[in-house]
């Protein structure tokens, strides 16, 4: 077949099967009549091949090495490294799919004013954000894309306290690849949420928290680690009000 079909075929341009000929990827024979290149069968396999390990990572210069056999070490480096970043970007797949699936049920709650609801939180990481912090902290998590969410925690041990000091931070199920940055881990849990309209940036108190963890006790739950709240919607612009989330750890899980 021609370049034209064998563009077609394959997806790959016409310049890009030129380019790989060039590097001696594949040997298309020549039409003996008007010297047209002719793509063979294993022309076509090989392109699409090639085209393959290419949007995985691997260099066509590298390729054109491993099917000439001079450097399947260099390919095997190559192919590792695609490998692990494809892993690092499915484990953010993953974090990003926990957090909307988790603001999901939320939005669901609150349409359907539904009092509370549990769940599972997988092992997850909250990162203090501390004034010499915030610009690097902001600036990784903004690669999360959706896989972290601004929270503010309240410890297990500071429960009692009349009002709380200031904790806020990001959460996510994806670990920050970065060991300057500070980081609690926070075990896999069962939850216990429901929902509360306040203005915007207030601190809830424990004289406000009493009447819900009292709620979450009626319903058969105690608290066994810390809290956790968050912003989920805006509920009136005009008086700046919000709805948030207060999410109670109730149980580890092994």
């Amino acid at each position: 077949m021609n370049i034209k079909k064998a563009s077609l075929l394959t997806g790959v341009s016409d310049q890009m099967l030129r380019y790989y000929e060039k590097l001696g990827i594949i040997k298309p024979q020549r039409n003996s009549i008007n010297n047209y290149r002719e793509y063979s069968e294993s022309d076509i396999n090989t392109i699409v091949m090639v085209k393959q390990y290419n949007e995985l990572g691997l260099s066509l210069k590298t390729l054109s090495a491993l099917i000439k056999e001079e450097n399947p070490q260099l390919a095997l480096k190559e192919i590792d490294q695609a490998v692990n970043k494809l892993k690092m970007e499915a484990e953010w797949a993953m974090a990003r799919l926990d957090n909307a699936m988790h603001f999901e049920k939320l939005i669901k709650m609150m349409n359907d004013n539904q009092k509370s609801s549990i769940g599972i939180c997988p092992r997850s990481y909250f990162y203090p954000r501390h004034d010499e912090n915030a610009m690097s902290l902001y600036k990784l998590l903004y690669h999360s894309s959706g896989a972290a969410k601004t929270v503010f925690l309240i410890p297990h041990d500071q429960l009692m306290l009349e009002h709380y000091p200031k904790n806020q931070g990001m959460h996510s199920t994806k670990k920050l690849d970065d060991p300057d940055i500070e980081v609690i881990t926070i075990p896999k849990h069962r939850y216990w949420q429901t929902i509360k309209v306040v203005s915007n940036n207030h601190i809830i108190n424990y004289q406000e928290l009493k009447p819900i963890l009292a709620q979450m006790n009626d319903e058969g739950y105690a608290l066994c680690g810390d809290i956790m709240l968050y912003q989920i919607a805006c509920k009136d612009s005009a008086s700046d009000q919000i709805y948030i989330c207060i999410e109670c750890d109730i149980g580890a899980i092994e």
